[in-house]
């Protein structure tokens, strides 16, 4: 689910609209039970990807509204295909860390589709639509280095897409 800088604002709320109701489509049948239940104590369970995705967007969003910089001359499609491409393989685990990594506590469906929901939705109503392509200073992605909004936003629906399929195949094994 790609978003090119040529879309309009409505355009954009509407791909992440769909992306949030995919969640909330894949998760909402699910048992209170099943939501918590983990396989293993080195994985996760569907309510720790959420939280997982939850703290990555929160983070995300203070980074897009701090300070930018003008790119000159970026090809946002290289990046973005790049992320799709790393991401979008399973074949390579990534590790999180810090602030992403989830607490296991927060283990309400509704509170934490809500807050993915919410946050979303608080990210897309502060985007100044001029500065898309501005690099955003305040961070460095270790893999992809410093992104602009437009990349950004595409992280956040290809990560999300990453562990919608994460969660699938969790859901599959009840």
């Amino acid at each position: 689910m790609i978003i090119n800088p040529d879309l309009s604002l409505a355009e954009i709320k509407v791909k992440f609209s769909d992306s949030s109701q995919s969640f909330v489509d894949l998760v909402q049948p699910l048992s209170e039970s099943n939501f918590a239940a983990k396989k293993s104590e080195v994985t996760w369970s569907i309510a720790e990807v959420l939280e997982h995705i939850f703290n990555s967007e929160r983070l995300i969003g203070v980074v897009i509204a701090g300070r930018k910089s003008p790119s000159e001359n970026r090809d946002s499609n290289l990046i973005i295909s790049q992320v799709e491409e790393k991401f979008g393989s399973f074949e390579e685990k990534f590790q999180a860390f810090g602030p992403i990594i989830p607490s296991g506590k927060v283990t309400d469906k509704q509170e934490l589709l809500s807050s993915i929901i919410e946050n979303r939705e608080k990210i897309l109503d502060n985007l100044n639509f001029e500065e898309l392509n501005h690099l955003c200073e305040k961070f460095t992605h270790p893999l992809f280095g410093k992104l602009t909004v437009i990349e950004w936003l595409n992280f956040i629906l290809i990560h999300s897409g990453r562990h919608y399929k994460q969660i699938e195949r969790l859901k599959s094994e009840f």
